[in-house]
């Protein structure tokens, strides 16, 4: 797999010394611009609520043509689940094969690079950076994490040549205000973070009830499934409610392995990977309280207003959570979030580019497919706090 990745890095760099020494820009492609967006579900719930705000940005009524690249999955989720503009196109691209198949990546390069007069790369990757670098763009405009990435490393040297104007956020916002940033520097000067909004969901289980995800996309990031099971007998036997699990396919044997586990496994319901976008959005939209991971599930919560525990690890403190806004609402409802709080071992990833980043004993929990030290740190006892204080607070 290593071959792919080096020779489309090596094509990719080699285009844009060829660009810049040829000066081949995209003159003569009017005013297109185009969003580079490979990240995932969740990061695409949190980023809808600038959606707005771009296409005013770039409005068609100015001649502006503005679209949108993202994961095929993530476009199909984008539809059926946040408010998408008029103005602004989405297409799907397909950001893993872009970076191992070598036709691919030259196709997808050439498509967009005849099309767009500028790139915008709201969330960095290795991904998204090889293809801002090979585009024959003037302006290739990214958003870089408020902390630097290692120096000297290939991810620092392609993330120079990725871009000719970055936007490094002061201190270390969260990602609705570091969007705000990038907005600003765009021209959107009187652009407010605030939390997202959803295409509003009828309501498809009666009564009250909890919704878990008890998987992430990545094991580092999950909390052990035995100690769900402890939280979720609580939920059946001290709240009186019944619990649906949701989430992607690929993590349904661990809602096998809850429902083995809990006292009364006729009052867990495992939807896990048998939900529609639209689905999983309406079992969130109406639940009385949503327990999860550092996952979509949270943010569609967060976004649905919904009382939300969130457990999550310290490797990129501040990004995602805890939740952080300019402005908030009555309606409004931040997350809960139950973090390790030591505070020794953090931004493993945002520095370098990968968890467990110069921590040994996490390293190897990470190769053995297991969660991060700071999120096996989290007990039972914490997060029932948190659950306790939210649904006690609503009787």
């Amino acid at each position: 797999m290593f071959l792919p990745h080096l020779i489309i890095a090596t094509y990719a760099l080699g285009l844009n010394c060829f660009n810049r020494f040829k000066k081949k820009a995209a003159e003569n492609h009017g005013k297109n611009a185009l969003i580079i967006f490979q990240q995932i579900m969740g990061d695409a719930v949190m980023f809808s609520a600038s959606l707005d705000a771009y296409v005013r940005l770039f409005s068609s009524q100015e001649g502006w043509t503005l679209r949108m690249i993202c994961r095929p999955s993530v476009a199909r989720f984008m539809r059926e689940v946040v408010p998408i503009p008029d103005g602004l196109q989405i297409e799907a691209v397909d950001f893993t094969r872009l970076i191992c198949d070598f036709k691919y990546f030259k196709e997808i390069t050439r498509k967009y690079g005849d099309w767009s007069s500028m790139t915008i790369v709201p969330g960095t990757s290795l991904s998204a950076e090889l293809l801002s670098a090979a585009l024959p763009v003037e302006r290739r405009i990214g958003l870089l994490p408020a902390v630097s990435r290692t120096r000297f490393s290939p991810f620092w040297l392609l993330q120079k040549m990725a871009y000719s104007e970055t936007v490094r956020p002061k201190g270390n916002p969260m990602v609705l205000q570091a969007q705000r940033v990038l907005l600003h520097y765009l021209g959107a000067s009187d652009y407010r973070a605030a939390l997202p909004r959803l295409l509003r969901k009828d309501r498809i289980v009666e009564g009250r009830y909890a919704v878990v995800c008890p998987g992430t996309s990545i094991p580092v990031k999950s909390w052990p499934h035995e100690s769900f099971a402890r939280v979720i007998d609580e939920l059946n036997g001290r709240f009186n409610l019944d619990v649906h699990l949701c989430g992607d396919a690929g993590e349904r044997p661990i809602g096998e392995k809850i429902r083995a586990e809990v006292h009364d496994p006729d009052r867990v319901i495992n939807h896990i990977g048998q939900t529609t976008f639209s689905q999983w959005s309406a079992l969130i939209q109406h639940a009385s309280l949503v327990l999860g991971n550092d996952s979509a599930t949270a943010h569609i919560a967060a976004a649905a207003r919904v009382p939300t525990v969130c457990i999550v690890g310290r490797y990129d403190l501040g990004h995602c959570f805890p939740y952080a806004v300019d402005a908030l609402k009555d309606t409004d409802r931040l997350p809960d979030i139950v973090m390790w709080e030591e505070n020794g071992c953090s931004l493993c990833r945002t520095k370098g580019y990968r968890f467990g980043y110069r921590n040994r004993e996490c390293k190897k929990r990470i190769v053995a497919d297991q969660c991060a030290i700071c999120i096996d740190a989290i007990t039972v006892e914490e997060v029932m706090r948190h659950v306790s204080r939210l649904l006690e607070n609503r009787t």
